[in-house]
């Protein structure tokens, strides 16, 4: 992670280290991280803090289908069991 982050280890504390890796994070967006980690081998993903987003993400939209101009549902194939 450091070195994808261009993060030299410290031989002091963790936090140090921890805290240039997080400051490297914030200074790019999720999809430069997303993209760079995943190239890396490193499991990622973005997350979405306001889920009136989700259904505008083109990762998620096929996941939803309109049910009018401002709602959105689960698209279909989904079964419900008892």
């Amino acid at each position: 992670l450091c070195e994808v982050c261009g993060v030299e280890e410290s031989r002091g504390s963790h936090r140090d280290t921890e805290q240039r890796v997080a400051d490297s994070i914030a200074a790019a967006s999720p999809r430069h991280w997303a993209k760079l980690l995943g190239d890396a081998g490193i499991l990622c993903a973005i997350v979405s803090s306001d889920l009136a987003d989700v259904p505008g993400d083109a990762r998620l939209a096929p996941l939803f289908e309109p049910l009018s101009p401002t709602c959105r549902a689960p698209a279909t194939p989904w079964v419900l069991t008892p």
